[in-house]
């Protein structure tokens, strides 16, 4: 679905002069845009690669995240612990001051990360 708005919504093209980067795969888009702006979407599931994760020299600056957990997983302890850790350990020190981080989610579990974050319960947040 990006892929194909990147390819084929006119105002976009228009506007800011998207065209194909080197990569255009499901796992990366890569764009070239007017002024010669390089930018980069990357896609990546929470047990995916995630440590190190960087365009060129830059970190992320927009880290989008979107239901952590399925309804199966939220009754593991053991996987909303493992969930936790991940964001904690892992995600939280790939951005930095200039990166805004958008989690979509419900809570499926009282002691879920959307609850905690929702309390204030994970620190760096």
């Amino acid at each position: 679905m990006i892929k194909d708005e990147l390819e084929t919504n006119q105002i976009l093209i228009e506007d800011f002069g998207i065209r194909k980067g080197s990569r255009w795969n499901n796992n990366e888009i890569w764009l070239k845009s007017k002024g010669g702006l390089d930018s980069c979407i990357m896609i990546r599931g929470i047990d995916g690669s995630l440590r190190g994760i960087h365009y060129k020299h830059h970190r992320p600056t927009l880290v989008l995240m979107d239901d952590l957990l399925k309804e199966d997983t939220a009754r593991s302890e053991a996987k909303r612990e493992q969930i936790k850790n991940t964001f904690t350990d892992v995600i939280l020190p790939i951005v930095t001051r200039d990166t805004d981080i958008l989690i979509c989610g419900t809570i499926l579990n009282e002691e879920d990360i959307m609850a905690d974050l929702l309390k204030g319960k994970i620190p760096g947040v």
